[in-house]
């Protein structure tokens, strides 16, 4: 065996005891932390031609606890929406989601939602349900 053999094969082992003890985080259900006032998807449809329309996903929650959390996401209809600012409230324009390859939650219907946040370094989902869908809105 060559010295850059005796080497490398200690490191290569070390790797991939490392690697494989690093298994993916399984990311708990959570009703602790946010309770759902209202969620709704409301249409909007430009009254200019070729304006286009608009599903906004719409989530107000009631914070339960004062502890520190940042959400990361939502996932509704096979796609995820990534969240930018941890508020009690989000509207979520749904044409800028990025549909999920595995189709996301096989459990989840069309009139719900999860909401994925982090406290510290541990990731928690929140079921957001039920989704009412709101009449379409015309603009002029």
């Amino acid at each position: 065996m060559s010295s850059l053999q005796k080497i490398l094969y200690p490191l290569l082992g070390c790797f991939l005891l490392f690697t494989g003890s690093c298994g993916t985080q399984k990311i708990k259900w959570n009703t602790d932390d946010y309770k759902r006032k209202s969620a709704y998807t409301q249409k909007f449809v430009s009254g200019t031609e070729g304006g286009g329309t608009n599903e906004i996903l719409t989530v107000n929650l009631e914070i339960l606890n004062l502890e520190p959390k940042l959400m990361d996401s939502v996932e509704f209809r096979g796609s995820m929406h990534p969240l930018y600012d941890g508020v009690m409230g989000l509207a979520v324009n749904l044409a800028k989601g990025r549909p999920i390859d595995s189709g996301g939650d096989p459990t989840l219907t069309d009139l719900q939602a999860v909401i994925y946040y982090h406290k510290g370094e541990k990731a928690y989902k929140f079921l957001v349900d039920p989704v009412e869908v709101k009449e379409t809105v015309y603009m002029p």
